[in-house]
């Protein structure tokens, strides 16, 4: 009788282990959804008029995703997110020659806080831009062009929106 109380109670204990294995298995961290905000200290215009359609050249547009994990994992969010923008894109493309939308993973140094205090140390073409750059999307008379990595590793020639 005492054998198979303790082997009823190891039974009870190895099943309440596998379902907490198989809770924490499902439920990782890495299932949060990415957040994405705007990167407003460096979003850029540039006014120069295009000669033919007399219209602003160049618009560029920069995101901070917090949560970023890799491009497996998170770039059909961030394509997803360009898609619920594309009726703001559509009005965008039409006043710009060429639009560009940066992503950048969200670090101490490459977030707005961290720029506006520091604008003057943080170097626009160095080590920040090229470590936390995620990717760019971008439209040249009013089409879509492409989205590229820094890697050219996940280039895509065409976005489909549903």
């Amino acid at each position: 009788m005492k054998k198979r109380k303790i082997l009823y109670r190891l039974l009870f204990l190895a099943v309440v282990t596998i379902l907490v294995m198989l809770y924490f298995i499902l439920h990782k961290e890495e299932d949060i959804p990415i957040q994405i905000s705007s990167f407003y200290v460096i979003n850029r215009i540039d006014s120069t008029m295009y000669e033919r359609s007399m219209r602003p050249f160049s618009r560029e547009d920069n995101f901070l995703v917090v949560g970023f994990q890799s491009y497996e994992k998170n770039i059909a969010e961030i394509d997803r997110f360009i898609c619920s923008k594309s009726m703001e894109i559509d009005s965008i493309i039409k006043k710009y020659s060429n639009y560009h939308i940066n992503f950048f993973k969200k670090t101490k140094i490459t977030n707005n806080n961290y720029n506006e205090e520091n604008e003057s140390e943080w170097d626009w073409n160095g080590n920040s831009i090229d470590k936390d750059l995620i990717c760019t999307y971008s439209w040249l008379g009013g089409y879509f062009i492409n989205r590229r990595d820094p890697d050219d590793k996940y280039v895509l020639d065409t976005l489909l929106c549903q």
